[in-house]
């Protein structure tokens, strides 16, 4: 039959494989529980993980971006690309839109991401469940420390008073760096749940 060379791994950890082999689907990047982050298939197709602590199963999956690329958070419990409250957050529990949880956002403090996002593209797209006893403007914009370098609105109109509402709006940034911050404040107070920041090709 025809010659075959099993696959070896050097002391280095370096790979070597008989030409017969085929690369399917290569496995990027671990969190710190050794679950895997991204992958990336032989059409080069990639895929991103989001873990929340303890859970077995991940609280989301997101196509066509490296986990670093974009940031999701249902305020279930943590995970590594969520948001984080910076300013004075008082943390009231709410009930969530999917999930147990969700997020009541005030004037006094804003979300920001809980690490800096490597950009991918020039546009991203923010996504989120929200609701409100009356009119509320969120504005979302990416940053680095006290520069803004991209800002936009979305608007929970008062025809949604007291209903959830799903909100959808992009961010053209062209003009941040290689990675940079997201942010979300809003006018009044509003409950958000389920809210993502992806990169928009």
């Amino acid at each position: 039959g025809a010659a075959f060379t099993a696959a070896t791994v050097a002391a280095d950890q370096s790979f070597a494989l008989d030409t017969d082999y085929r690369m399917i689907k290569t496995l990027e990047n671990f969190d710190s529980k050794g679950r895997l982050k991204d992958e990336i298939d032989y059409k080069f197709n990639r895929l991103s993980y989001h873990w929340l602590d303890n859970a077995p199963n991940p609280a989301a999956t997101i196509y066509n971006a490296k986990a670093g690329q974009c940031m999701v958070e249902g305020f279930e419990g943590v995970t590594g690309h969520g948001l984080i409250s910076v300013g004075n957050d008082p943390a009231t529990a709410v009930a969530g839109w999917t999930g147990d949880k969700a997020k009541q956002l005030l004037t006094s403090f804003t979300l920001q991401s809980a690490q800096a996002v490597e950009k991918s593209e020039n546009r991203y797209r923010f996504s989120c469940w929200a609701r409100a006893a009356q009119a509320t403007t969120l504005t979302l914009r990416a940053r680095s420390g006290a520069t803004v370098h991209a800002s936009t609105t979305v608007v929970y109109a008062a025809g949604s008073v007291n209903q959830w509402t799903y909100l959808e709006t992009t961010l053209d940034v062209t003009t941040a760096p290689a990675t940079f911050t997201f942010e979300v404040a809003t006018s009044a107070t509003i409950t958000i749940d389920d809210v993502a920041w992806i990169p928009n090709s």
